[in-house]
C-alpha cells in the first residue's frame, strides 16, 4: 500500500514543511510529523502549551532557547532534543539543512492558523 503524505505550511515559517506520519492533524491529539528546515533556514524562537520531543534524521541545527544551556548547542542526525510544554525553543538549520521528527501531543492542525505555536516577542 502507498498513501499520501500531506505537507503542511505555517505564514510564519517560510520554507519549513511538515508531513503528517499518522492520521492525526488536531491539536490535542498525539501526533509525529516530519519537519523539513531549508538550508540555513530558521524556526524562531516560539513555544507550545504541550511537550515536544524531536528526533534529528538528517543534517544539523544551532539550537536557539531561553535555556542558558541549551541556546547555542549545534545538533545533528542521531539527537535527541526535549523541551517541556512552555519552554521557548526554535533551530537555525545548517548548510544542509535539517529535518527532524516531532513526537508531541497536538501541535499542528490541518488549518495553520489553529496550530499550537506561540512565537517569542523578537
Amino acid at each position: 500500500m502507498i498513501n499520501r503524505v500531506f505537507e503542511f505550511t505555517h505564514p510564519a515559517l517560510p520554507g519549513v514543511s511538515v508531513f503528517a506520519l499518522g492520521t492525526e492533524t488536531e491539536i490535542g491529539k498525539r501526533q509525529e510529523v516530519l519537519v523539513c528546515i531549508p538550508p540555513n533556514g530558521t524556526i524562531p524562537l516560539h513555544k507550545h502549551s504541550v511537550d515536544a520531543e524531536m528526533y534529528i534524521v538528517h543534517g544539523t541545527a544551532t539550537l536557539l532557547s531561553d535555556d542558558s544551556e541549551l541556546d547555542g548547542a549545534v545538533v545533528a542526525t542521531g539527537t535527541r532534543v526535549f523541551f517541556q510544554k512552555s519552554m521557548n525553543h526554535g533551530f537555525k538549520a545548517g548548510d544542509k539543512g535539517m529535518k527532524f521528527i516531532s513526537r508531541n501531543n497536538g501541535i499542528v492542525n490541518a488549518d495553520s492558523q489553529k496550530w499550537d505555536i506561540e512565537f517569542a516577542a523578537v
